[in-house]
C-alpha cells in the first residue's frame, strides 16, 4: 500500500515537472570564425571642432543688437539675435555696433562723388577734341605731300626719256605744290590747337584726381562701417558669448566663439613605440558612447604631430571625422565628447570572432550561448560561455574563451536564455562565414 502511494506521488510531480518545464526558445545562430586579422592599439581620446575662431570686433564702438538690424515697417528689429548654442551660417550677422554717424557720412561722401563725376562729365564734353583732330589731319596732309612730291619726281624722270609730256609734268608739279602749302597750313593748325588745349587738360586731370578722391573716401567710409558689423567666418555653432547689448567694445575685444562641426577631429595620445606603424589616411574605427545611435564610426588620420609631449613621450594624433545632420537636423557628434579610436599597426595574429549580437551582459560579465547538439527538428540544448571581447570589426567582434571554429552561437532571442535551457533554431546568421573582409584586433594599450 505504502509503495503505491510513493508510486502514485512520484507519476504526480513528473507530471507537474512536464507541464512545468521551460519551453524551447526560438532563436538563430552563427558560426565561430578563425581567421588571421590586423593588430589595433586602442587609445582614449577626445572629440575637438575641424576649426574654432574667436570672433573680435574690428573697431571700437557701441553694442546696439547681437544680430542683424533690420527695418521692418519702419522700425529697427532684430529678427534673429545670437546666443549660446545656436547654429549661424556663413557671413550670418552675429554682432552689430552703432553706425549712425558713420551712415550720416557715407551718405555726404555718395553725394560729393555724383558732384564729382557730374562735373567730369560736363568738362569732357565741353572741352575740344581739336588738338587730336588736328594731328590727324596733319598726318593725312604730310601724307598726300610726300605722295605728290613722289609723282612729280617720277615725271621728271620719264620726262627726260620722252615717255611724258612736259603738261604732265606741269601738273604733277602743281599739285605738289598745293600738298606742300595744305601740310604746312594744317601743321599750323596742330600747334594751335595743343597751345589752346593745355589748360583744358589740365582742368581735365584735376576732375579725374577729384572723382577718385571722392570714390576713396567713399569707400573708406563703408569699410569703416563694415568694421562694426561681426560676421561669422564659417558655418558652426556659438559656444561661448562675451559681450552685451549696451556694452563698448574696442578693437580686437571678443565677441563670441564660433566652432565648426560639419567634421569633428577626435585627438588621442599615442605613444612613441607604435609611431612607425601609423599612415596618414589609415581608416580607424571610432567608438563614442555618448551617441545614442551608431556608436562606432569610420574615420581618417588626418595628421600625425611630430612634436611628442616631453613628460609622457605621446604623439597627438588626429583621426577625421565626418558628422552629419541627424533627423533632427542636428549634429550629434559635439567637441569635448569622450572617445575610444582603434588605431591599425599593421601587424597580423590569428583571432576567433564572433557576431556582436552574440555577446550578453550577466553579472557584469560578457557570455556568449553555445549549442551544445542538435536534435531532430532543430530542438537542442545551450550552454553559457563567459569570454573577454576584444575590438570590433564591422559586425564581428573578436573574443578570447573556450570557443571553437565552427560552433554555433546564438544571435538572436539569447537575452532571457538560461544555462541548459532548451532551443528551437530558427535560421542561421550567414554574415560570420569567414567571407568577412579582414578586420583587425585590438591590443588594449595599459
Amino acid at each position: 500500500m505504502r509503495i503505491a502511494a510513493v508510486i502514485l506521488s512520484f507519476s504526480f510531480v513528473s507530471a507537474l515537472a512536464a507541464q512545468t518545464q521551460t519551453p524551447s526558445a526560438p532563436v538563430q545562430v552563427a558560426p565561430v570564425v578563425e581567421q588571421k586579422v590586423a593588430s589595433t592599439v586602442d587609445l582614449v581620446g577626445t572629440v575637438l571642432p575641424k576649426r574654432r575662431s574667436v570672433v573680435a570686433s574690428g573697431a571700437d564702438g557701441l553694442v546696439i543688437a547681437l544680430g542683424e538690424v533690420k527695418d521692418v515697417n519702419g522700425k529697427r528689429v532684430v529678427e534673429r539675435e545670437i546666443d549660446v548654442g545656436m547654429e549661424v551660417k556663413k557671413d550670418e550677422v552675429l554682432a552689430q555696433l552703432r553706425t549712425r554717424t558713420l551712415r550720416i557720412t557715407e551718405e555726404a561722401a555718395k553725394a560729393a562723388l555724383e558732384q564729382s563725376e557730374y562735373e567730369l562729365e560736363e568738362l569732357r564734353k565741353r572741352l575740344p577734341l581739336g588738338e587730336e583732330r588736328a594731328r590727324a589731319a596733319m598726318n593725312a596732309g604730310e601724307a598726300k605731300e610726300k605722295m605728290a612730291r613722289a609723282k612729280h619726281q617720277r615725271l621728271e624722270r620719264l620726262v627726260a626719256r620722252n615717255a611724258a609730256s612736259g603738261e604732265d609734268l606741269d601738273e604733277a608739279l602743281g599739285q605738289a605744290v598745293m600738298a606742300a602749302e595744305d601740310s604746312i597750313r594744317l601743321r599750323t593748325e596742330f600747334y594751335l590747337a595743343r597751345v589752346e588745349s593745355g589748360p583744358g587738360a589740365e582742368r581735365l586731370k584735376q576732375t579725374e584726381a577729384k572723382v577718385e578722391t571722392a570714390r576713396g573716401e567713399l569707400l573708406r567710409i563703408q569699410d569703416e562701417i563694415e568694421k562694426r558689423i561681426v560676421r561669422a567666418p564659417f558655418e558652426g555653432y556659438v559656444v561661448a558669448k562675451y559681450t552685451e547689448v549696451g556694452q563698448w567694445l574696442s578693437q580686437n575685444s571678443p565677441v563670441f566663439e564660433i566652432v565648426e562641426l560639419n567634421e569633428v577631429e577626435v585627438e588621442v595620445m599615442v605613444p612613441e613605440r607604435h609611431m612607425r606603424d601609423l599612415r596618414i589616411g589609415a581608416k580607424v574605427d571610432v567608438r563614442i558612447d555618448a551617441l545614442a545611435e551608431q556608436q562606432t564610426r569610420k574615420g581618417t588620420i588626418a595628421r600625425v604631430v611630430s612634436q611628442a609631449d616631453t613628460k609622457s613621450r605621446l604623439f597627438p594624433v588626429r583621426v577625421l571625422l565626418t558628422n552629419e545632420k541627424d533627423e533632427n537636423g542636428e549634429r550629434p557628434i559635439r567637441a569635448g565628447m569622450f572617445a575610444v579610436a582603434q588605431l591599425p599597426l599593421g601587424t597580423k595574429h590569428v583571432a576567433r570572432l564572433v557576431p556582436k549580437d552574440a555577446l550578453v551582459l550577466q553579472a557584469g560579465k560578457s557570455v556568449v550561448f553555445v549549442v551544445d547538439a542538435i536534435a531532430n527538428g532543430g530542438g537542442s540544448k545551450v550552454s553559457s560561455l563567459p569570454v573577454k571581447p576584444g575590438s570590433a570589426h564591422e559586425d564581428l567582434v573578436e573574443v578570447e574563451g573556450n570557443l571553437k571554429p565552427g560552433q554555433l552561437v546564438v544571435v538572436r532571442g539569447n537575452e532571457r536564455l538560461a544555462d541548459g535551457q532548451t532551443v528551437q533554431i530558427e535560421s542561421r546568421n550567414a554574415k560570420a562565414n569567414g567571407s568577412t573582409p579582414e578586420p583587425r584586433t585590438l591590443n588594449p594599450e595599459p
